[in-house]
């Protein structure tokens, strides 16, 4: 069962505003915003199986993109053999997810009540969609909301926790792995194709006066700001800063990648 556009109308939107999934992708955002709260991008940071899955998973979409090499064409705008890629994604998109899927087997998810089958669907579709749109070969901040879906399905059948039985563990919380692990291989993936594909904006010119593809990062990345000594908003739009701090701070690395 594929994923259907239900969104297609100002009724649809405010439908959509009220429900229970927007406010838990809204919860999930809020929540890796609280715990990125003063925490940079840290190498050491020990995490859970779970994430290292996921990033397996970005691991072999990134790898991939090799295989499809981008044609000689005259656009300046979208390379044709992003369908290539993404066509390989759509046939690969079941057996990519069923790794992460790895330790749970096939047993069925009971809370919310949902077929292993399902839920892997979902989560796969999820996926292929959080990559651009293969038919205009652009990509925005829709896809990146479809990536922040599949994560919070992810959390729904408990393959990524919030909390594990062992209070003390440092893999106890996975919100923290999403902020500083997760999204920026996310992002790694993401811009590859872009520079690879030569991917517009979806809707041409950005997003909210943001001069790049995402959205959330910023969020994020201005989190990760909070009570930081060492530099003020005036350096927001520094170069420099942003290309020497953009490994350790989301929001640096995006500005650095508009530069």
């Amino acid at each position: 069962m594929g994923l259907t556009k239900k969104i297609i109308s100002p009724t649809d939107l405010r439908q959509w505003a009220s429900s229970i999934a927007y406010s838990e992708i809204l919860n999930l955002i809020n929540s890796v915003n609280n715990k990125l709260i003063s925490q940079p991008i840290q190498n050491n940071l020990v995490y859970s199986k779970a994430i290292s899955l996921v990033c397996e998973v970005l691991d072999k979409l990134q790898q991939a993109v090799s295989d499809y090499p981008p044609e000689e064409q005259p656009q300046r705008f979208g390379n044709k053999s992003f369908r290539r890629w993404f066509t390989w994604l759509q046939e690969n998109a079941i057996s990519l997810c069923s790794i992460i899927f790895h330790d749970h087997g096939t047993t069925d998810f009971s809370d919310p009540p949902i077929s292993y089958t399902e839920a892997l669907e979902e989560v796969a579709g999820y996926l292929t969609e959080s990559v651009g749109n293969s038919i205009r070969i652009d990509y925005g901040t829709g896809h990146e909301l479809a990536f922040l879906a599949f994560l919070t399905c992810l959390f729904k059948i408990k393959i990524l926790q919030t909390q594990k039985t062992d209070p003390d563990s440092s893999t106890a919380n996975d919100l923290l792995a999403v902020g500083l692990i997760i999204m920026p291989k996310y992002l790694t993936l993401v811009r590859l194709l872009q520079t690879t594909y030569r991917m517009s904006p979806a809707g041409s010119h950005g997003v909210w006066c943001l001069d790049d593809f995402q959205f959330v990062p910023f969020i994020w990345g201005s989190s990760q700001l909070i009570g930081c000594q060492k530099y003020d908003p005036t350096v927001i739009s520094d170069r420099e800063v942003a290309e020497r701090e953009k490994d350790n701070y989301l929001l640096f690395s995006c500005i650095a990648y508009i530069y």
